[in-house]
């Protein structure tokens, strides 16, 4: 257009693509997304493979967590009340369980990602099943039921991770071994039965059973979990029940005079210690307990170390004559609000109010704290061909194991140099094998040929003779860029000679003496290598060995080595 006819208008080229970031910059992005809005890390997985294969990774959720550290809330748990019969998830983020109505069910206790449940159906109470429930994954898990003897007139339980204090950070422990408690009451003593989930079987503790305090349990009010005790509120403010986890002992710990007749929410102190919310006027009074957390002194230790005034954080029309703390999260500071206008969340640490919902006609309500992450793709591949494939554990029968099924594959025994290799697994059938190594990711220099190849925290592939294909977790540096090895193979006509192929169609073949079975003491030393005083030529290094055999207190000719380089 408005060129002399004939005239030829050279088109401009193409503009090109911005090169492709590097999977650690991609990973120092994606890492700081919120927890508490799960689908932005599913919609980042869905961006490209690359993306997914990262978020999708057990290094990716590990560091995810270490770096968030406290599990978000996801929702919360409520019982249907007036006679009504089910309990319910309410999400408070973006999170949506496959499963959100339990009609035959009511929620009895949420910790370590888990949630357990009471069925209302049966005889009560002790006649009836209990289960556990994870919401990520909507398993559900029954408990065999309790002793046809225990039917009590109050009772109260709590579900917690089995490992003990201290030994877990219960970020993802929710699919590990769990332990029920559940105690109740007669008209003299109070009992106290434990599930352990490794056993399948329910135990009644053997310390002697305890007195009874004289008031019901009550059922609604979530337990607290301090130290190693668990802590169950008694129905009229008056005392608490103390279970001790380690050495299953219960006792009593008288309350406050203040606190009678009131409703309590127990917490825990940011100091780890134990303490409860009280609701007074337009206040919540925040008291803490100093002392062993499970001392059964009463009004001793007990001191306010807070008082928030809910107008300043409420809307105006939000404050009703007589609001109720209805929960509490323990980690994170955060308080659940009912009043008038409806439920509200508190968050001390941010200074941040947000209305959640109505709960209006609910008896109880149960927040529930969990990470939840894209589930794992290679992982998920894995576990489809672990049935019938031989899987071994431990660095040195992996590394074994692997060279073994290289050398009869006729592929170089030195092809996967993984290090602290966890898992090893070969399905014979589906001629699927992979491995699982501790560390994030690991990368081998193969110095004949001078080609750095990274090997990720899974690798799959499927075998045969002379061939790994469809390999995942492998990469070649070409140059600045990173290529992902998909096919590793000896051409039939050139049997000396290894080609690698990429993901992008490029191949390459190197001889495959470069990838001969390394001397393993010669790796060691590799590993050791950075920050040792390294040095070279016979006399200096004769001299400082010497000196070193010298300092241990040994004799100085214990290594008469010549020509030492």
């Amino acid at each position: 257009m408005g060129k002399a006819s004939g005239q030829v208008t050279a088109m401009a080229p193409p503009p090109r693509s911005p090169p492709a970031l590097m999977d650690e910059l991609v990973e120092e992005v994606l890492i700081r997304l919120p927890p508490s809005d799960p689908a932005s890390l599913l919609h980042a997985a869905l961006v490209c493979k690359p993306w997914c294969r990262l978020i999708s990774a057990p290094g990716f959720r590990h560091r995810f967590r270490d770096f968030h550290r406290a599990p978000p809330v996801l929702g919360f748990l409520c019982n249907a009340g007036n006679g009504r019969i089910g309990c319910r998830f309410v999400p408070t983020s973006s999170f949506r369980p496959r499963r959100a109505h339990h009609p035959s069910w009511r929620a009895i206790d949420a910790r370590h990602g888990r949630v357990l449940l009471h069925t209302v159906r049966g005889e009560p109470p002790f006649g009836n099943r209990f289960a556990v429930w994870d919401p990520i994954t909507a398993e559900r898990t029954a408990l065999p039921t309790l002793p046809e003897h225990l039917e009590r007139r109050s009772w109260s339980a709590a579900v917690l991770c089995a490992a003990g204090d201290g030994a877990c950070d219960h970020r993802h422990c929710r699919r590990g071994p769990f332990q029920v408690v559940v105690v109740g009451t007669d008209c003299e003593r109070v009992h106290a039965y434990v599930f352990s989930s490794e056993d399948g079987a329910w135990g009644q503790p053997a310390s002697p059973q305890l007195q009874h305090a004289g008031s019901h349990l009550n059922l609604a009010a979530p337990s607290a979990l301090v130290e190693n005790a668990l802590f169950f509120m008694f129905g009229i403010g008056t005392n608490l029940l103390v279970y001790n986890l380690a050495s299953q002992e219960l006792s009593v710990l008288d309350l406050p005079n203040a606190f009678f007749w009131r409703r309590l929410v127990l917490t825990t102190t940011e100091d780890g210690r134990l303490g409860c919310a009280v609701a007074e006027g337009s206040k919540i009074y925040l008291w803490a307990r100093s002392g062993e957390a499970s001392s059964s002194v009463g009004d001793i230790g007990w001191t306010i170390s807070r008082v928030i005034e809910l107008e300043e954080l409420l809307p105006a029309d939000g404050i009703s004559s007589s609001p109720d703390v209805f929960g509490y999260v323990d980690g994170i500071g955060l308080f659940f609000v009912h009043t008038d206008d409806g439920l509200f969340t508190i968050d001390l640490k941010l200074s941040q109010v947000k209305k959640v919902g109505d709960v209006r006609g609910t008896s109880s309500m149960f927040p529930y704290m969990s990470f939840c992450t894209p589930g794992p793709i290679m992982a998920s591949q894995i576990e489809s061909h672990r049935t019938g494939a031989e899987v071994v554990s431990g660095d040195a029968i992996c590394r074994k194991k692997s060279v073994e099924l290289l050398e009869e594959l006729g592929l170089p025994k030195g092809l996967l140099p993984m290090e602290d290799i966890q898992e090893f697994g070969y399905n014979q059938a589906t001629g699927f094998m992979w491995l699982v190594q501790g560390k994030k990711k690991v990368e081998h220099t193969f110095k004949k040929i001078k080609q750095t190849v990274s090997y990720a925290t899974e690798v799959t592939a499927f075998v045969e003779k002379g061939k790994l294909r469809k390999i995942t977790g492998v990469k070649t540096k070409e140059l600045m860029l990173w290529l992902s090895v998909v096919e590793v193979y000896v051409p039939e006509a050139s049997p000396e000679k290894v080609t690698f192929k990429t993901g992008t169609g490029l191949s390459d073949s190197f001889d495959a003496t470069a990838f001969a079975l390394g001397d393993p003491m010669a790796s060691q030393i590799e590993n050791h290598r950075n920050g040792a005083e390294v040095i070279s030529g016979d006399a200096i290094c004769k001299k400082k060995s010497v000196k070193l055999l010298e300092e241990l207190g040994l004799p100085k000719g214990l290594q008469p080595m010549e020509d030492i380089q």
